[in-house]
């Protein structure tokens, strides 16, 4: 449960700073300039495309970081998300300082575990849900691996009201 929350609240970071939009651009200025400076030469857009990598791994700091302020402001720790990143640099493709650091649009892991552990956390951080909640969760992701009808569906129609955590890390309430 806690790792899901750290990789929400990761992406929910990256949603409030508008990273997707803010690469898109980036990227397509890079090569807008770059064609128009060398007459559309592969090397010089490969350069412009590792360029562009170095602002999606600022990105990616600027959300780890962010993602464990939302934590911090629910009472919840990071260390789910640090936990998540050990596993990714356990079982990802590539060790930390080899070629894959500068062709990957992401830090290094142990770069990010390292940073979050750097960072403020709780003094007495709570649980990402209870025992119940997180069931519940894991039944409607095994049942949407199955491809079956979600439980509670019925249930799932009214979202749930915004409680005095996600007020606290500036989350909005859900739409109704």
């Amino acid at each position: 449960a806690e790792e899901l929350a750290g990789v929400l609240a990761h992406e929910l970071a990256h949603v409030k700073h508008r990273h997707g939009l803010r690469g898109v651009a980036r990227v397509a200025g890079l090569f807008v300039l770059t064609g128009a400076l060398t007459g559309g030469s592969d090397a010089v857009a490969a350069a412009a495309v590792l360029v562009g990598l170095s602002y999606s791994r600022e990105f990616e700091r600027e959300a780890d970081a962010d993602g464990a302020r939302m934590l911090h402001a629910t009472a919840i720790g990071a260390e789910g998300l640090q936990a998540f990143f050990a596993r990714l640099e356990r079982d990802g493709p590539g060790a930390s300082g080899s070629l894959w650091d500068y062709i990957s649009s992401h830090p290094a892991d142990a770069d990010r575990i390292a940073a979050l552990r750097a960072e403020a956390r709780p003094a007495d951080p709570a649980p990402a849900m209870s025992a119940e909640e997180w069931a519940a969760v894991r039944a409607i992701c095994g049942a949407a691996r199955k491809g079956e009808p979600k439980p509670g569906r019925a249930a799932a129609a009214a979202p749930p009201a915004r409680t005095d955590r996600t007020a606290a890390a500036g989350i909005a309430a859900p739409m109704r």
